[in-house]
């Protein structure tokens, strides 16, 4: 993976490279659906889906410390985002919605700020 990483921009894996308040800024920003339907069947509110994707894959987060911030556990917040991973592989509207709100967070994350 990190090998992959650097072919790809140089940037390790799991390194930050949004703060923590602008995902949750352009997540809340953002009109969203109120519940999205995950491949095991069990629907969750989306914004939960997208704060435990795009903190863990923007800011490097460990699921142990978003369930703590969201109120889960870390198991679920693992859970979660391997459905995340299934529904971007399946889902294109979802992945582009995805990708959005992302661009969204780097951008009001400023250019090489680090993550609070």
């Amino acid at each position: 993976m990190e090998r992959k990483a650097a072919l790809a921009d140089g940037t390790a894996p799991g390194a930050p490279i949004a703060r923590r308040t602008s995902v949750h800024d352009a997540v809340e920003a953002a009109s969203l659906a109120s519940a999205v339907v995950l491949p095991n069947r069990k629907r969750r509110p989306l914004r939960q889906v997208l704060l435990v994707a795009l903190r863990r894959d923007l800011c490097g987060d460990t699921f142990t410390a978003i369930g703590d911030d969201l109120g889960i556990t870390g198991t679920t917040c693992t859970t979660i985002y391997r459905q995340h991973v299934e529904l971007l592989r399946s889902d294109t509207t979802y992945a582009a919605q995805v990708a959005n709100l992302a661009a969204d967070a780097i951008a009001r994350s400023g250019a090489g700020e680090a993550n609070p």
